[in-house]
C-alpha cells in the first residue's frame, strides 16, 4: 500500500499564497513613499496656516490703526473693508489648503497603480506649487 502524503497539497498552496519577498518590500517602499508625501503635505499645509494667521495678526493691526486714524466715517469702513476681504480671502486660501491636503491623503492612500494616483498626482503637483507662489505674494 503507497503511503498518502495530505501535506503535499497544503505545502503548494502555501508556497503559492504567501507573499514573496520582492512583493512584500515593494509594499513597505510604497508605504514609506506615501507616509512621506502624507507627512510633506502636512508640512506645507501647517506652515502656510501658521502664515495666514500672522498675516491676519498684521492686517488686523494695520486696519486698527487705520481706523483710530480715520477722520471721516469713509476712512473708518475703508479699513475695515480692506480687513474683512483679507479675513475672506484668508479663509478661502485655508479651505483650498484642506481640500489639497486631503486630496494628498486620499492619492497617497490609493495606492501607486490605481487610477486617483496617476491623475491626480499631476494635478495635486501643480496645485500646490500654485498655493505656494500665492502665499509668496
Amino acid at each position: 500500500m503507497a503511503s498518502l502524503n495530505v501535506t503535499e497539497p497544503l505545502n503548494v498552496a502555501q508556497h503559492t499564497f504567501l507573499p514573496t519577498y520582492e512583493a512584500v518590500r515593494r509594499g513597505g517602499d510604497c508605504f514609506s513613499k506615501n507616509q512621506d508625501k502624507i507627512i510633506d503635505a502636512m508640512q506645507v499645509f501647517a506652515s502656510g496656516w501658521f502664515e495666514r494667521r500672522h498675516a491676519g495678526v498684521r492686517a488686523a493691526l494695520k486696519a486698527a490703526e487705520l481706523m483710530f486714524k480715520a477722520e471721516a466715517p469713509a476712512e473708518l469702513m475703508r479699513g475695515y473693508q480692506d480687513w474683512a476681504n483679507g479675513v475672506v480671502q484668508r479663509a478661502i486660501t485655508d479651505g483650498e489648503a484642506y481640500r489639497l491636503q486631503l486630496m494628498t491623503v486620499a492619492t497617497a492612500l490609493a495606492g501607486p497603480g490605481s487610477v486617483a494616483s496617476k491623475s491626480e498626482g499631476a494635478l495635486l503637483q501643480a496645485e500646490a506649487s500654485a498655493a505656494m507662489r500665492s502665499n509668496a505674494a
